[in-house]
């Protein structure tokens, strides 16, 4: 019972048991009590001048309280084993918001922080689109490692300095973001096809877009951003004309070299032209390299597209039989 209270800090101890409710604490305005060990449900507190709540790297679970905290600037709930629905919060003065590595599912809401700077989403079941959210004054934003589908909204964020989506099941095209502050971009493990836009970012300094369904076409040399990781991609198709196979793997024809393998033994390589005469049943596969995209000194931009294993055996029988 401290009315005066203002600040209490216990974190990185070995605190055990639930949390309490603090309710004799009126005039608290910051809570840590981050790296225990502690269990349970997250109270629901009513503390009124609570600014920063730090509840991170606990065991506790159970849902997230929908918390009327009118002050409330920080908090962190991250590394826990929450579940259920994040709360589409009342909390208009939140700048700092970190649920991460819990086990949330549904949705994004929709927030509305006007305030927020940082939005911390990563490493949890969280699954639907993404809003297109209104912070003006967001720096980063975190969405990896979840099951978000659909299109990348063309965000709207002046500030933005950190943009990770990657890790998820996202599709359609990459907008051609205008974000003039933007130093990193993470795109990497989605289902992304299309063009990728010559972004017009200054400040970008590594963009990753590997493993996702880009081919030659799609991708360019660009020797003013540090790091940009593209290798590898998804496989390519192989598509089939009566007895010849072929791949499609863009980019200037002329420049790519395409190797023809049988039964995992390379059998053919020819340079500007994707086709294969099949003369014996047997799984055949493909890998295409591109003189100006693949370059072997560097791992994360050395580019080879493989196909898929195709295996020939009743479209040959169906050739011999005409």
């Amino acid at each position: 019972n401290f009315p005066n209270l203002y600040w209490l800090h216990l974190s990185n101890n070995d605190l055990t048991g639930n949390i309490p409710n603090f309710n004799l604490l009126p005039n608290l305005t910051l809570l840590y009590l981050s790296a225990n060990d502690l269990t349970g449900n997250i109270p629901n507190f009513n503390l009124p001048k609570l600014e920063s709540l730090d509840l991170s790297g606990n065991e506790l679970t159970g849902n997230i309280p929908n918390f009327n905290l009118p002050n409330l600037g920080r908090l962190f709930l991250d590394n826990n084993d929450l579940t259920g629905n994040i709360p589409n919060f009342n909390l208009p003065n939140l700048k700092y918001l970190y649920l991460s590595s819990n086990d949330l599912t549904g949705n994004i809401p929709n927030f509305n922080f006007p305030n927020l700077y940082w939005l911390h989403l990563s490493n949890n079941d969280l699954t639907g689109n993404i809003p297109n959210f209104n912070f003006p004054n967001l720096e980063w934003l975190f969405l990896s490692n979840n099951d978000l589908t659909g299109n990348i909204p063309n965000f709207n964020f002046p500030n933005l300095e950190w943009l990770d989506l990657s890790n998820n099941d996202l599709t359609g095209t990459i907008p051609n973001f205008n974000l003039p502050n933007l130093e990193r971009l993470h795109l990497s493990a989605n289902d992304l096809t299309g063009n990728i836009p010559n972004f017009n970012l200054p400040d970008l300094q590594r963009l990753y877009l590997d493993n996702n369904e880009f081919n030659f076409t799609n991708i360019s040399k660009n020797d003013s951003i540090q790091s940009y990781w593209y290798s590898p991609q998804d496989s390519i198709s192989i598509h089939q004309l009566n007895n010849q196979l072929y791949v499609e793997a863009g980019g200037n024809i002329a420049d790519n070299t395409y190797k023809w393998y049988k039964n995992n033994v390379l059998i053919q390589t020819t340079v500007g032209d994707s086709t294969f005469l099949v003369t014996s049943p047997g799984y055949y596969r493909c890998n295409v390299t591109n003189a100006i995209i693949t370059i072997p000194t560097d791992s994360y931009k050395n580019l080879v597209l493989q196909s898929e294993s195709f295996y020939l055996l009743v479209v040959l029988r169906m050739i011999r039989s005409t």
